[in-house]
């Protein structure tokens, strides 16, 4: 979880006890899944790891693709080999020179803090607090995405300056991006169980459960049945409708 942060690791290894140190890690996954993949990977909606990845949520296609058609157009193995020979030739163009400052105008400051001011109320509102941290880790995401599209910039002007201002166009294709990124990861939050710690410190039900088996054993009830049941436990209405 570190070196989402970029922050320094050091471990033992158990066998050769040998002592392994990294100070500045740059690590990258990605990980391609099912719904229940992902919940056997994080076991709980509020675990650290849970906010340290961006969800894209895709829904099968029923169609049956016809594995015989070709459009005569490159494989994409192919495509991507020769995008990533391109960003990786550019790589070693920036690898000798010093670091480039990318900053933001305080325009586009402001509307980054409301953006994610209201963001993360909302989401608040809709999933609980347990989604706090995946809202300000998102945060820092579209931070990264803002850096990555500014320094691609150069590849247009040529110029390789010791500073850059961050293009409205750019700061409107982070933010956009990041919308669709809160969608998915709210609709990945609500499949996975939530577990809350006791004063004892042990874990105990889900709110979600603890409310579920609160409601009338009859099959019928009505809102306002449920909704006074929520407000004994301590629920936001938002979750309780999204619960039932």
């Amino acid at each position: 979880m570190n070196a989402f942060h970029h922050e320094s690791i050091s471990y033992i290894c158990r066998k050769d006890k040998e002592y392994v140190s990294i100070a500045n890690p740059c690590l990258s996954t990605l990980l391609t899944g099912t719904p229940q993949q992902v919940r056997t990977l994080i076991k709980y909606a509020e675990s650290g790891l849970f906010s340290r990845f961006l969800f894209y949520y895709l829904n099968a296609k029923t169609e049956w693709h016809n594995v015989f058609s070709s459009t005569g157009n490159i494989a994409l193995d192919d495509h991507f080999r020769v995008l990533g020979e391109e960003f990786y030739s550019f790589y070693q163009l920036l690898q000798p020179i010093g670091p480039i400052r990318i900053e933001m105008t305080p325009s586009q400051q402001n509307k980054f803090n409301n953006y994610f001011s209201t963001v993360q109320t909302s989401q608040m509102n809709t999933h609980g607090e347990y989604i706090i941290a995946s809202v300000r880790r998102l945060g820092l995401s579209a931070f990264r995405i803002i850096l990555i599209l500014s320094a691609l910039r150069i590849l247009e002007t040529g110029e390789i300056p010791t500073k850059l201002t961050c293009t409205d166009e750019d700061f409107t294709t982070a933010l956009t991006i990041c919308n669709t990124l809160m969608v998915h990861t709210g609709k990945i939050f609500s499949t996975l169980p939530q577990v809350e710690e006791t004063q004892s410190g042990h874990l105990s039900s889900s709110r979600q459960q603890l409310f579920l088996i609160s409601l009338p054993e009859d099959t019928t009830f009505t809102r306002q049945n449920y909704l006074q049941i929520a407000e004994t436990l301590g629920i936001p209405v938002p979750s309780a409708d999204r619960y039932i």
